[in-house]
């Protein structure tokens, strides 16, 4: 689930199969993520954070990440064709 009101968005994701176990008998579930993020003209800065809810959310703790994206602008391809109706 994702709320975008610009420039920002914020949002919660799960990771898993709900519905379905594993080999030990627990459900297939992986993680929580929360995301944020930050929308300007031409650049996109995100941040999130993997909640680990499985077996190795003891070990792992869970990650962050980082991301910057910048669009470039795109040119046409073909420049100057006419349109063969004459």
């Amino acid at each position: 689930m994702n709320y975008h009101i610009d420039p920002i968005s914020i949002g919660v994701w799960y990771r898993g199969k709900p519905f379905q176990t594993n080999y030990i008998g627990t459900v297939n579930q992986d993680a929580l993520i929360f995301t944020l993020g930050l929308y300007l003209s031409s650049f996109t800065v995100g941040y999130s954070y993997d909640f680990t809810i499985s077996e190795l959310s003891t070990t792992s703790g869970g990650a962050h990440e980082i991301s910057i994206v910048y669009e470039f602008v795109a040119k046409p391809l073909h420049k100057g064709i006419k349109n063969g109706i004459g």
